[in-house]
């Protein structure tokens, strides 16, 4: 009765909540880790919770995102680290709860306040920007005017809100292709302060993305943003116009890499320049990687159906890097190397069905999105399915947080009708 009369409230609470979520999301994970919480318990009180409930299993995108957690639930029945394993899976936990909370809410997030609650992430993964880079080049004042790359760089750019640089690179990629996509699709009816206003904050993030130096989150956004780009265009007939913006973005790109030393590396290093990074002279990114995914392959055909079980992953890894005398993957104490991919990850914990099921949440919701007019979760899809490909992002509480929450937001409200409507 109480959820009844107050439902606006209610829904209203839910739309702040969600904003205080993703605002969280680039700082500490403790903050993340108590709204989430509280996103559950205002779906809790919101009407008709019985009603929400029953109208679940007819969504089928839902039942296709919960089967992700699911599977690996199911994995850690034949797991012999069981506690590893509910360790990993209290941390997918959002997995299997934001697509409840978001496909079943009472009243569906409007175009209008999805489009602010974007923009807030947006413009704090801007704020966290400026943090980083104060905070890096205040350091740098105290060098005796020895200017260090490295301490904006990378992980060292990232010290001050304690949070991964591969993690804050996919959140400030995915916060330049909001901002881009907008600057794009309205920019006829933009006053002109605020495409440049937009403009500035897209090239400050370009910019930022750089010097975080992860080099597949920068190829994915490349990739994404060239795509998009060109297709725009070319649906409105202007395919030229498109062509000259994908050749400044490549200028852009090059001249960063040629300019910045570290990336500069990096680069070298992902291509193995000269041959001067093969694991026998250099235990670079690329050369780990590709140990790695040996060992993950290996396992992987000799469990093929169902996996090792989701609490047997990392140990099975670990054995294997013995097993072929990997030092590089042996040598810190302590330090345990995962798949490196999340597709390999997924496949060695569930099989090849759990690997079909990660799939399937991705191209799927592509095709719905794409019939639908929803290009940014299209967009969103493409960013995160090329991330995969070089981390294992659904291991870690900041992955896991990212892609749910964002998935599930689009999914369910960026062109689906209201369940309201739907149920009447």
């Amino acid at each position: 009765m109480v959820a009844f009369k107050h439902s606006k409230l209610f829904n209203d609470l839910f739309y702040l909540a969600a904003i205080l979520f993703v605002v969280s999301l680039p700082f500490k994970i403790i903050l993340a880790n108590i709204l989430f919480p509280f996103l559950a318990l205002i779906w809790l009180l919101q009407k008709d919770l019985v009603g929400r409930i029953r109208y679940l299993l007819k969504k089928r995108l839902l039942v296709l995102f919960m089967s992700l957690f699911l599977i690996s639930l199911i994995s850690l029945l034949y797991s012999s680290d069981k506690e590893y394993g509910l360790g990993i899976l209290q941390d997918k936990l959002p997995i299997l709860i934001l697509p409840l909370l978001f496909a079943t809410t009472s009243e569906r997030i409007t175009n209008i306040k999805l489009d602010r609650l974007l923009k807030s992430f947006a413009y704090t993964c801007v704020a966290a920007s400026v943090i980083c880079f104060f905070y890096s080049i205040r350091l740098q004042l105290n060098h005796d005017g020895y200017f260090d790359w490295r301490a904006i760089s990378n992980h060292s750019l990232t010290d001050i809100i304690d949070i991964n640089a591969t993690y804050f690179s996919l959140y400030v990629g995915f916060s330049a292709l909001i901002m881009a996509r907008e600057i794009v699709v309205n920019y006829m009816r933009m006053s002109k302060w605020k495409f440049v206003l937009y403009s500035a904050i897209v090239i400050f993030l370009g910019i930022t993305l750089i010097m975080l130096g992860t080099r597949m989150t920068i190829i994915a956004f490349t990739m994404v943003a060239s795509f998009s780009i060109v297709i725009y265009f070319k649906k409105r007939g202007k395919l030229a116009y498109g062509l000259g913006l994908l050749f400044i973005l490549i200028v852009i790109l090059t001249t960063s890499v040629y300019f910045n030393p570290v990336l500069k590396e990096r680069v070298k290093e992902a291509i193995n320049y000269n041959s001067e990074y093969s694991i026998n002279k250099a235990w670079g990114g690329r050369a780990l990687r590709l140990l790695k995914w040996k060992c993950s392959l290996e396992i992987i055909k000799d469990n093929l159906l169902f996996g090792v079980g989701i609490g047997d992953v990392q140990d099975s890894l670990n054995e294997c890097y013995r097993t072929n005398k990997y030092t590089p993957l042996l040598f810190w104490k302590g330090v345990k190397y995962n798949a490196h991919n999340q597709y390999f990850e997924t496949a060695l914990s569930s099989g090849v069905l759990g690997l079909m099921i990660l799939i399937g949440c991705f191209f799927i919701p592509f095709k719905t999105a794409i019939e639908n007019g929803a290009y940014l979760y299209a967009m969103f899809l493409g960013f995160i399915f090329l991330c995969f490909l070089t981390e294992s992002l659904l291991l870690r509480n900041k992955g896991v947080m990212f892609y749910a929450f964002f998935n599930s937001l689009f999914a369910f409200h960026s062109f689906e009708e209201s369940l309201k409507s739907k149920s009447t």
